[in-house]
């Protein structure tokens, strides 16, 4: 029997518990990373993450229960009841869950996989009017409820059917049915074929392998890097993929994978791509650090600042390293510059370690606001992070095994109490 209509109070209810849940898996996924967590981005997601699930309770709930009430007696909304829901949840959470590129690849297969059961249990058949029906023959049951010659038993099959009537006779849709099965057979080839290796890529034209290569569909992705290695591209296709495959890097949703990543520097060290996409490799390893220092100060008493939030995405041949070049208050002179090199998720303040500490003690002789600055060299390099020396002007000596480096300066306001 259809399940009856939800209350408003069992509605409202369902709404709020799924969005919170999502709001709170939403916010946790964003701002964990591995060691830490990120409170300063805290608000924000929670708010993003409070919005989403409440637009995902809104359409999975009353959606649904609007498109069953209104359509019940048509095997499509059947379908939206028993499948899109599943859809939904998969689209959710490869939304929700950035970090695990395999995580994610598996929660939007949810997708088909969802329209595809959806569809089948649609077409197998839903119950249409009120009619009384054998629960197992589907026999109709043509008698009064208090008719003292109806039968105990079935007809048709002798399965005892007083108190087990269903209401409705049973209606079924074929081309849903089979529409159902062609979805989740095409599902099934397309995880096959990503699975299944170099036989796929071989197959494949240049520019749909490059496509293929690229994708986050493309689970096991050796054997199509390898392929594409014994391809002849043009500059415009390098160019392009090298682009779309930085994007990736730089969203941070799907990891680039190992066969991506060996192309992608390959391309880097051959010097094949354009120096704007050039630039962007480098520059984009860099993803950001802010100055750790307290909010208010007082005059002429010594305060201990530090980097935070230091994030980088690094290769396999070409590494993101920071050399720190000292940090000042105001116009005063730079204080604790720093020779050798250091990983920037090393040196978080999150991450506190007698080897990896580039904090320094600052005085500040003025009241009122201003600012500390911190001067930071970035540099992409091969190998271990190189010893460097500076020039008496505060520029670095560049190593031999670095591929690009650029300076750059944080600022972080405090104020100044007499």
């Amino acid at each position: 029997m259809e399940q009856p209509d939800l209350t408003p109070r069992q509605r409202r209810r369902r709404i709020v518990a799924i969005t919170l849940g999502l709001a709170a898996c939403y916010a946790f996924g964003r701002v964990w990373r591995p060691g830490s967590i990120a409170w300063h981005r805290l608000p924000v997601d929670l708010a993003a993450g409070l919005a989403l699930g409440f637009l995902f309770g809104l359409v999975s709930i009353e959606g649904f229960d609007r498109i069953q009430r209104r359509g019940k007696d048509r095997p499509l909304a059947r379908a939206c009841r028993y499948g899109f829901g599943m859809a939904l949840w998969g689209a959710m959470m490869s939304l929700i869950m950035p970090a695990s590129p395999s995580g994610n690849v598996m929660f939007l297969l949810l997708i088909p996989i969802g329209v595809g059961v959806g569809l089948i249990v649609a077409g197998r058949g839903s119950r249409v009017g009120d009619s009384r029906h054998c629960p197992k023959c589907d026999y109709e049951f043509a008698f009064a409820e208090d008719d003292p010659d109806a039968p105990i038993r079935c007809p048709e099959c002798g399965t005892g059917w007083l108190g087990r009537l269903v209401t409705g006779r049973k209606v079924r849709s074929p081309s849903l049915f089979w529409s159902g099965v062609a979805v989740l057979a095409g599902t099934a080839l397309l995880v096959a074929a990503a699975l299944q290796g170099s036989g796929l890529s071989r197959a494949l034209p240049t520019p749909a392998l490059i496509a293929w290569a690229g994708s986050p569909l493309n689970i096991r992705g050796k054997s199509a890097w390898a392929e594409l290695a014994n391809r002849t591209l043009t500059p415009e296709q390098r160019a392009r993929l090298a682009a779309r495959l930085i994007n990736r890097r730089r969203d941070g949703r799907w990891w680039l994978g190992i066969g991506a990543t060996e192309w992608l520097e390959a391309e880097v060290a051959a010097g094949t791509l354009p120096p704007d996409v050039h630039e962007r490799f480098c520059a984009e390893m860099f993803t950001g650090a802010e100055i750790d220092a307290p909010r208010s100060v007082r005059v002429g008493e010594p305060f201990t600042v530090g980097l935070k939030h230091t994030r980088s995405n690094d290769g396999f041949r070409y590494k993101c390293f920071i050399y720190l070049g000292g940090f000042a208050v105001g116009d005063g002179p730079l204080l604790g510059r720093r020779s050798e090199g250091f990983y920037p998720l090393l040196i978080d303040r999150a991450r506190r370690s007698p080897y990896t500490d580039v904090s320094q003690t600052l005085v500040a002789d003025r009241p009122g606001r201003t600012v500390v600055r911190a001067d930071l060299w970035i540099m992409v390099q091969t190998g271990f992070p190189a010893q460097i020396t500076w020039d008496d002007d505060g520029t670095p000596v560049i190593p031999p095994n670095a591929a690009w480096a650029k300076r750059l300066e944080l600022t972080r306001e405090i104020e100044v109490l007499p």
